[in-house]
């Protein structure tokens, strides 16, 4: 089980994390709490497994970086900031998005990630990061700008597989 999902659960943990060797702390810590807790998953499928594994693998890197960088770094609310959304028309691949992500600040990555990837909404992603919605929200618009100007820079053509909801 290990060796099956590691890839992709550190993909979903480096996500979430600062730094590579973060993401991999926070998918051994989540495989230690996975492997304890296991008598508690109720499915019946792989995927549902997967599943399972993956919240305990988003809950265990949010919960590290409250512990661990919520003091180093902070979100920020700018009013005025935000007077204008910007949009993306076009979709991306998501290998893009996340390739771009790694490189995007943990607190911008965190609540893109949560908000695009996971289907979250900002209430949602509030509660779970213990901020504001409305921090969540001007996280999300700053996220989504850091992505247009990476791929400015990048002069990268769009693809057709992920929206960047509003």
């Amino acid at each position: 089980m290990v060796y099956t999902y590691s890839a992709k659960l550190l993909a979903t943990a480096r996500l979430y994390t600062k730094t590579k060797e973060d993401g991999e702390d926070v998918l051994q810590d989540a495989f230690v709490m996975m492997f304890q807790k296991i008598k508690q998953f109720n499915g019946h499928t792989e995927g549902e497994l997967y599943s399972w594994i993956k919240r305990i693998v988003i809950n265990t890197a949010i919960n590290k970086y409250k512990i661990k960088y919520y003091s180093q770094e902070m979100y920020v609310e700018y009013p005025n900031d935000v007077s204008e959304e910007p949009t993306i028309d076009a979709k991306l691949a998501v290998e893009d998005v996340i390739a771009l992500s790694y490189n995007m600040p943990v607190g911008l990555r965190q609540v893109f990630s949560l908000y695009i990837l996971e289907s979250h909404n900002h209430k949602e992603i509030a509660e779970r990061l213990g901020i504001k919605e409305s921090t969540s929200r001007s996280q999300y618009t700053r996220a989504k700008r850091w992505i247009i100007q990476a791929l400015e820079n990048q002069n990268k053509p769009l693809s057709n597989s992920i929206n960047l909801r509003s």
